[in-house]
């Protein structure tokens, strides 16, 4: 957690904000880091960031409710061969601004990976998907 507090926040300043970073919550394999951006971005914007700016794999962007503007997330992460473990969600409110972005770091690739596809499968049988990675390519990425 101290490496990635020491590096992403300041490739991506108007996403991880460090004044407005939550207590971090401490799991047994993971930590989980909650951000609240500092400039309204949409979540294109925002995924736009993670790929081209932290060098992450965009794994889904899903929109909620239909129409111009609505509740969406999305969901990018470090890939397993350049020594990180993150995975990014962020999720915009109706009002199409993302207001929450949740870092989890992993110690370990096995939770990682089983965290990636579950929360894939997840969103899957629950719709609307913009985009998605498919399941193979997923697993490809890991081994």
């Amino acid at each position: 957690m101290s490496e990635f507090l020491s590096i992403m926040p300041t490739q991506l300043p108007d996403l991880l904000p460090r004044k407005t970073m939550e207590d971090p919550v401490v799991y047994d394999d993971y930590a989980q880091l909650t951000f609240h951006p500092s400039k309204q971005l949409t979540i294109a914007e925002v995924a736009d960031q993670l790929e081209e700016q932290a060098n992450l794999t965009l794994l889904y962007h899903r929109v909620v409710s239909e129409g111009l503007r609505g509740w969406q997330c999305c969901c990018a992460f470090s890939k397993p061969n350049n020594g990180r473990m993150y995975k990014f969600n962020a999720t915009a409110g109706d009002d199409g601004i993302v207001d929450t972005i949740t870092v989890c770091v992993f110690e370990s690739i096995e939770v990682m990976r089983g965290t990636l596809r579950l929360e894939l499968q997840m969103h899957h049988k629950a719709g609307g998907m913009r985009y998605e990675m498919g399941e193979a390519e997923l697993i490809k990425l890991f081994y």
